[in-house]
């Protein structure tokens, strides 16, 4: 998953089409990026704002989502 500016959330598109190399490179960089705007956004007083229609994905979901491939 992928924790955008505005705290929204979304997949990798691309991601059924990466090599395993490519995925574990994405998977370091999206991390690290993830944290710190989460970081950011909580910093400024609220966190992440849910999707529409759901709540954000807890850690338990993300780590499934990474799991399944996603």
């Amino acid at each position: 998953m992928v924790v955008g500016v505005d705290g929204s959330l979304s997949r990798i598109a691309n991601w059924d089409k990466l090599t395993e190399r490519e995925r574990e490179v994405a998977l370091r960089r999206v991390a690290a990026r993830n944290r710190d705007r989460l970081a950011r956004l909580r910093a400024q007083g609220g966190g992440a704002a849910p999707p529409a229609g759901g709540a954000a994905a807890t850690g338990q979901q993300q780590q499934q989502v990474q799991q399944d491939g996603s």
